[in-house]
């Protein structure tokens, strides 16, 4: 890395230009992708947060016999508590929409803080991804099974809620395969009806409608979830 990269770095007073130089520089291939992990660990803004995650895990070298490397370097940066925005920085890996850093990252979600989920549901949001609505409905369970606060349930509901608030195609974005790596460019992504994804994730919501602490909040994700299929645009 340059001297001048590393003066972007470490500029305070610009964090926005600083991470838009690094991202630059590590797209062109002039800088390596770890020069964007001080971003994911310090920087407090949530959508510069989320996209150095999201290019670090794309830009990263990747090798079969170590594909997870990356993976394994945020999920150390998220158990960091000197971490900034540790909300933004889960939000970013669970946009991906990738089938194995969902299961893995799974291990880790005892160990966010309300703030943190209240953190995370509030950026994640953009597009329906398949994997991302499992994600949920996975730490909805958890969070159930384990007694957690209700805030946390009605943030993480609040969570898919969002997804269709956000919504402008009804379309949802579902992994077909798993390339080596986290390449965006090289996974075989489709995407199915929204109404298709909503008969086959329905009977989840519902399973979750019935456990303890989800019932109201579940109750309104399906009225929601509902109403977005029928609402003419």
């Amino acid at each position: 890395m340059t001297s001048a990269l590393q003066q972007n770095f470490i500029d305070p007073s610009d964090p926005a230009k600083a991470c838009g130089e690094a991202l630059c520089a590590v797209n062109s291939g002039r800088a390596h992708a770890d020069s964007l992990l001080p971003f994911i660990r310090f920087e407090e803004n949530a959508q510069l947060a989320i996209k150095a995650v999201q290019n670090y895990m794309t830009r990263h070298p990747c090798h079969l016999d170590d594909e997870m490397r990356p993976l394994l370097t945020v999920h150390e940066i998220l158990l960091d508590p000197s971490t900034r925005n540790r909300g933004a920085v889960l939000a970013g890996l669970v946009r991906m929409g990738d089938r194995r850093i969902n299961a893995v990252t799974r291990s880790l979600l005892p160990q966010f803080s309300p703030n943190d989920i209240r953190n995370f549901t509030r950026v994640h949001a953009t597009t329906i991804k398949a994997e991302a609505v499992y994600f949920y409905h996975d730490w909805l369970r958890m969070s159930s099974a384990s007694g957690a606060p209700a805030c946390v349930i009605a943030d993480l509901c609040c969570g898919l809620m969002l997804m269709v608030v956000y919504d402008e195609y009804r379309l949802v974005e579902e992994s077909l395969d798993d390339p080596v790596g986290f390449r965006l460019d090289q996974r075989k992504d489709c995407r199915i009806p929204y109404a298709t994804f909503l008969t086959r994730v329905m009977p989840r919501f519902k399973s979750l409608a019935e456990l303890k602490g989800c019932e109201y909040h579940m109750k309104q994700v399906i009225t929601l979830w509902e109403r977005h299929r029928e609402i003419k645009y």
